[in-house]
């Protein structure tokens, strides 16, 4: 493996790595109220394993604020998703532009093939 090579690799996993972390921080805060419990927001991951943490107003009475809640409670899954989609696709994309530059820096690859000569 080439030193470039090592570089690009290194690159890639630092990469990674933060966009990783954008899928553990804490939703922005809604108008609503908060995507989980208190008054801060949970993570997307911890939003999409656990819905029922998103918290809307204090208490629920009555049919209208169920509903309420229930689509506070979506709106904060369509949140969480969009970040996780995010995450998703900018790592996917930093791996596919690595690749690419794994593959140019390859030393095999820009080596020309002697010509055989009978």
């Amino acid at each position: 493996m080439s030193g470039g090579q090592r570089v690009t690799l290194i690159i890639m996993v630092i990469v990674v790595g933060i966009v990783a972390t954008f899928a553990f921080l804490p939703l922005p805060r809604q108008a609503e109220g908060t995507c989980g419990p208190g008054t801060t927001s949970s993570s997307a991951v911890w939003v999409k394993l656990f819905p029922d943490s998103a918290v809307w107003g204090d208490d629920i009475s009555g049919a209208t604020e169920q509903a309420a809640a229930d689509a506070f409670k979506a709106h904060c899954q369509g949140v969480a998703d969009a970040r996780l989609v995010e995450v998703g696709v900018v790592s996917f994309a930093s791996l596919l532009v690595g690749a690419v530059v794994l593959a140019i820096l390859d030393p095999a690859r820009r080596r020309a093939p002697r010509p055989v000569h009978r």
